[in-house]
């Protein structure tokens, strides 16, 4: 949920900045953008010019960050499935090299990792 949210937010920045560069009047028509801009003066952006510099970083940004998160996620997930991979594979050798010598002889590696997947599916 956390990663759609991100990602939402990071593409919907870009619209007010377009927004606003196609139309820098806006800055003191919508109240919101009348809101930040009389904000960021404080912080010392002087002119319109100086707004749609930020407003284009803060996009930028959101957009950077959203594809960092989106790529932490991702190395989770496919870490934790690895590991998974991993340890299952790790019991079905472990419980194959067990056997006694005789079971070699009878049965081959096929019919041994039906039987066992099916024990541990079950």
């Amino acid at each position: 949920m956390g990663m759609a949210l991100l990602e939402t937010v990071g593409i919907a920045s870009v619209m007010p900045f377009l927004a606003v560069l196609g139309n820098p009047d806006m800055i003191e028509s919508n109240p919101i953008l009348a809101a930040l801009f009389a904000w960021s003066q404080g912080l010392g952006v002087k002119d319109a010019e100086g707004f749609l510099k930020v407003l284009g970083i803060g996009a930028f940004v959101l957009i950077v960050a959203s594809a960092v998160y989106r790529t932490v996620t991702h190395y989770a997930m496919n870490r934790f499935i690895e590991m998974r991979r991993h340890s299952l594979g790790l019991r079905l050798l472990q419980l194959y090299l067990r056997q006694p010598y005789e079971f070699f002889l009878t049965d081959t590696v096929v019919t041994c990792q039906k039987r066992y997947c099916r024990r541990w599916t079950n």
